[in-house]
Formats: C-alpha cells, sequence, structure tokens
C-alpha cells in the first residue's frame, strides 16, 4: 500500500499499490495533466506524525505517468493507471510488492479486504483517516451487481461495463471518497496470507448503503495491458508472480497530508446527486420531437438519449456538491422525471454536457473534448475557464458585445459597474458557454440568460471607477455542464500578494486604434503586485505623484505586452487556491490601467 502525493504542496491525492520494485497500480481518475509531472510515492509511512518509527517512509518521484488509452472519464471506463518511478523501491518488511490476478481470474464468492486513508462516512461529515484503515468486503457476482445498482439513482437501464467488479453492500462497510486508486485484495487460493490485487477502488453511489456494492476496476481484465506497459516502460519481462503482500498491513497515519485533502479537488466533473424514482416499470410517453419514449429519471436523460453507463451520475471516491433539475417536459407523473427516447445509446465515445455542478473554481487546464494544438498568442483552451461568461446588449435587433463577466451562482453573474448605464439595463444577455465568436460549429453550443434584475454598487463613482462592482440576476439558472461552471470567491479579508494569477477575455489585444477584439478569448499570467508598490508605480504615469490608490483596488502585472485591455472590463483575474490541484478563485474584477504596456 502507498500514497501518491502531489510534490510541490505535499497533497495526498488517492492510495495505489506496488507491483513492481518501481511500479505503482492507481486510478486513472486520480491524474490530469496538471499534475502529471509533480508527482511521487511514499511507501513504508506509518505515522506521519513522528519520525521515530524502526523503518522511516521512503518517498519516490515519479519519472512516467502512463493512463490507459481508453479512459473515460466520464463513466471513469478504464479506470486504470501505472506510475514508474525514477528508481525502484527498496524492499523491505514494510514495502513488498502485491501480487496481480491471471487475465481470466473470477472473484466470485471471495472474502477481500480494502485498505485506504479515505472517508469513514459519506457528505461533509465523513472525516478522512489519518491511521490506514481495512475492512473486509464480499465480492458481489456481476450480474448481482448490476441489478443492485439498478434500484439505486443510475436507473433500471443502467448497464455496469464488463471492466469493473463490485464488492460489499452491508450497510456501514465500504470504501469512501479518498480511497480512490486503493487495493482491494484477495486469498491467493491455498497459500497461507498471500494475496492478489483483484480490484481498484473507481466509484459508488455514496458510500456503504445497505446493499449497494462498491465499484472496482476489475484488475484481471488489465493484466495483459499491465504486462504491456511495463515491458515497453521498463526493463522487466513480466511483474511479480510470486510476490507476497503480508496480512500484516501496518496502520498508516497521513494526518498532516491528510488535512490540506479536505479542500483537495481532483478535475473531474462526474457527480450529480438526485432523488431517485421508483425502479418499477416507467411510463411510456413521447418526446418532444414526436419519438416514443418513456419516463426515466432526470439525470438518466441526457441530450435526451437514457443513460445506461452511469454517465454524470456515479460518485467517484472524490467529494462532489448536487444538483436538482426542474422537469422540461411534463408528461411524466413525477417531476423528478422526463421523457427520453427509447432507441438509447449510452454516451460513451462522445462528450455531452450533462447538467452537474461540480466545485466552484475547476479549471478545464487541457480544454474540453477538444485541445488547440496549434494555440498561439495565449489563446484559452476550449472551455478551460468554464466561469467566464459574455455580457451582450440587444441593439435595434443587433447582439452587442459589452464587457466579460464571471457566473458566481447558476443565476447571479459579476462584472464591472462601469460596463452599465441606464440605457442598457433592460436589453442585457449573459452568454454562457461561447469560445469562439466567429462560429457557432462548435462542440457544444453557447446559452443567451435573459438578465432579470442589476444590482450596481450603492456607492460606484464613474469618473474615478470607485466601488466598480455590480451582479447581474438571471431570469433562470444557468445549466451547469462541463463548459458552464462557477467560480470560488475569496474570504472577505483574503491577502493577494505574490500570487500567479490569470486574467482572461474578449478584448483587445493593443491599445488604441490598431488593437483588435478578440474572437477567441485570450489568457494571460499575470503576478499580483502588492498595493503600496502598485501606487508607487501608478505615481510614475501621467496620474502623477499625488496619486492615491483607492483601497478598494487590487494590481496584477506590469511586464510589458502583458495586460487586460479595453473590452476586458468586468472580466475575472483568477488565482489558484492554496494547497489546492486547479481549483481557483476571482481575486478581482478588470477595471482600468493606463494604456496596454
Amino acid at each position: 500500500m502507498v500514497g501518491i502525493l502531489q510534490r510541490e504542496h505535499n497533497i495526498y491525492m488517492c492510495g495505489g499499490s506496488l507491483i513492481a520494485e518501481n511500479v505503482v497500480l492507481t486510478a486513472a481518475h486520480c491524474l490530469n495533466e496538471s499534475n502529471l509531472n509533480d508527482l511521487s510515492i511514499r511507501a513504508g509511512e506509518y505515522d506521519t506524525q513522528t519520525i521515530f518509527e524502526l523503518f522511516p517512509h521512503v518517498d519516490y518521484v515519479v519519472k512516467k505517468v502512463v493512463i490507459h488509452e481508453a479512459f473515460y472519464r466520464r463513466a471513469l471506463l478504464n479506470d486504470i493507471a501505472l506510475l514508474f518511478l525514477e528508481k525502484k523501491a527498496k524492499m523491505s518488511d514494510v514495502i513488498g510488492t502485491i501480487c496481480l490476478p491471471s487475465q481470466d481470474q473470477a472473484y466470485d464468492n471471495k472474502n477481500c479486504i480494502a485498505t485506504g486513508w479515505g472517508k469513514d462516512k459519506f457528505g461533509r461529515e465523513g472525516l478522512y483517516q489519518s491511521i490506514l484503515k481495512k475492512i473486509e468486503l464480499p465480492t458481489v457476482p456481476f450480474d448481482d451487481c448490476e441489478e443492485k445498482l439498478r434500484e439505486t439513482r443510475l436507473g433500471e437501464d443502467f448497464e455496469l461495463d464488463t471492466s469493473f467488479m463490485c464488492a460489499g453492500g452491508d450497510e456501514g462497510k465500504d470504501t469512501c471518497k479518498g480511497d480512490g486508486g486503493s487495493p482491494l485484495i484477495c486469498p491467493v487460493d491455498g497459500q497461507v496470507n498471500q494475496y492478489y490485487q483483484a480490484g481498484i477502488v473507481a466509484w459508488g453511489i455514496e458510500c456503504g448503503k445497505k446493499d449497494v456494492p462498491g465499484v472496482y476496476i476489475n484488475v484481471a481484465n488489465y493484466r495483459d495491458w499491465i504486462e504491456k506497459q511495463i515491458k515497453i516502460n521498463v526493463c522487466l519481462s513480466t511483474v511479480h508472480e510470486k510476490s507476497v503482500f503480508r496480512l500484516i498491513i501496518n496502520t498508516t497515519s497521513l494526518s498532516q497530508i491528510m488535512a490540506k485533502l479536505i479542500y483537495f479537488t481532483i478535475i473531474l466533473s462526474i457527480f450529480v446527486a438526485i432523488i431517485t424514482g421508483a425502479t418499477s416499470k416507467r411510463k411510456l410517453c413521447t418526446t418532444f420531437d414526436g419519438m416514443d419514449g418513456k419516463c426515466v429519471p432526470l439525470a438518466n436523460c441526457i441530450n435526451g438519449t437514457i443513460v445506461k453507463n452511469g454517465f454524470g451520475m456515479i460518485d467517484p471516491r472524490f467529494h462532489k456538491d448536487v444538483d436538482l433539475r426542474e422537469n422540461t417536459n411534463g408528461q411524466c407523473e413525477d417531476y423528478l422525471e422526463e421523457c427520453c427516447r427509447l432507441n438509447t445509446i449510452s454516451p460513451i465515445s462522445t462528450i455531452i454536457p450533462n447538467e452537474q455542478v461540480t466545485e466552484c473554481g475547476i479549471r478545464n487546464g487541457d480544454g474540453v473534448g477538444v485541445r488547440i494544438t496549434g494555440a498561439s498568442d495565449g489563446e484559452a483552451e476550449y472551455g478551460e475557464f468554464p466561469w467566464m461568461v459574455a455580457l451582450l446588449q440587444i441593439e435595434s435587433g443587433q447582439i452587442m458585445y459589452l464587457c466579460g463577466g464571471s457566473l458566481i451562482a447558476q443565476n447571479v453573474v459579476l462584472t464591472a459597474a462601469h460596463c452599465l448605464n441606464e440605457s442598457n439595463l433592460n436589453d442585457l444577455l449573459i452568454r454562457a458557454g461561447e469560445y469562439d465568436t466567429q462560429t457557432t460549429d462548435e462542440l457544444f453550443p453557447h446559452v443567451d440568460y435573459k438578465v432579470k434584475n442589476v444590482v450596481i454598487h450603492e456607492n460606484f463613482n464613474r469618473p474615478v471607477l470607485l466601488n466598480d462592482i455590480a451582479l447581474l440576476f438571471l431570469e433562470e439558472k444557468a445549466i451547469m455542464n462541463d463548459i458552464v461552471q462557477t467560480i470560488c470567491l475569496p474570504s472577505q479579508d483574503q491577502a493577494f500578494d505574490s500570487k500567479s494569477c490569470i486574467a482572461t477575455g474578449w478584448g483587445k489585444d493593443k491599445f488604441g486604434r490598431e488593437g483588435l477584439y478578440q474572437s477567441i478569448p485570450k489568457k494571460i499570467e499575470l503576478p499580483t503586485v502588492p498595493f503600496s508598490d502598485c501606487e508607487e508605480k501608478l505615481r510614475e504615469t501621467r496620474l502623477g505623484e499625488d496619486f492615491e490608490l483607492d483601497t478598494s483596488f487590487i494590481c496584477a502585472g506590469g511586464d510589458e505586452g502583458k495586460d487586460a485591455c479595453k473590452g476586458d472590463g468586468g472580466s475575472p483575474l483568477v488565482c489558484p487556491i492554496n494547497g489546492q490541484v486547479n481549483q481557483y478563485y476571482q481575486a478581482g474584477i478588470v477595471a482600468w490601467g493606463k494604456d496596454l504596456i
């Protein structure tokens, strides 16, 4: 048993298992492109609150990460990865390798053991463990597991992929959030105290619910893939067949690291919790386009298609928020159901935007669905900043771009007050999910929302832009999906000194008439500038030596050619949350500057 850590902030990410001296097996959902170069493996850990142990733990730097080429994050299909270490782990009484099953190994009616440092309960009341937990779990036959999962919010049409296996189902006994990537081990028949790894902790429906098994990656299905990758990446002909995992599962404490995990979130937007309707045969209905359909829970219908693989509804072993949708049809008796086409497919081959509320401020660093391989001049990836919106005005039947803004709640946009005036307050739209303003041929369509109410700060002073802040309240909640999400807000007393932040917007690339407005949003990294330093630098401009910067402002930038500009007003300046991976809060709203330096 090993812990996978992010080295820079010493954050616990997931569990894993040593399957060779320099190879760790874990879950792919624990990893994303932003952290692949900053990983270490902790082996032989026992109590992180003391260094006085018989054998000290050892950290090993990860040299290479191999994620299964068919990994599908939305439904956690092929959720398996290998971590190759820079050097071999030194074997000892507290560090050893786990055996792997044969390619066709069956697990029915096995009494196995899961280990991990994850939560002891589902939800906010659950606590991450400082001492490594072990729990005995019976394996559940595939068909029985699929049937039990159909009785949950996954619905009667759910089809469990054959890459999974199941274990557990007794109330209060389950793996949970934070256990992702950890091993499920089963005894080797005919051997005393010898185990092989049957599964990798993947997902479940909450944790420890009665008659609801946990779902694990079936390691036996990937034995050939594992051996192939090891042969490619290290000088090994096979993994250890005879290595022994001793059942002296030494309880390990990661409390110093785990304290940070409470606020740690992997970029993983796949959890929608919803009240489940009855699992009896559903009422037949007719869809909006006249197709035969049946009433299914809202979360089971995406883009008019019945979801069979759990897309958007499974609980990966990390914390996520809850969202409820309204009925869109009216034919179904239960208001939490929707009429969905009967000619169903599982949305696997393409990414479909499901309505979901994730943690705020999650940046899609690699883009959504597509990646700009030839991006230049600081263009943002598609869907990279899902909280970014455009403030539009309808004028003489034409839609005009006014400013940028940010979604801070499903029906609330934060922007700059100077973007607004009395003449346009009744003709405003918010465009969410926009990317390239010159085309509508994008993976997901943008959506326009009418502004119901505008609240400008009561002390806004337009000539000097004091209290330059406004809130726009929408007529309806924006639908959350992969490219539309909210940004976190800082605490009231948050300090921003010495931060490397990011500004985004569709504004000009240069100051003056020659500057061009952007069709694709730009992103630019800007260091925050201490207040007194900023004031001093501004006094060296035409503002003069008597200029006093109001304390309602913060500053960022100062490098030549790197700045927000005209048209970026109201757009967000976002900064990384300390101790989090790929999560941001909004530190500022683009207000003003002196030219574009």
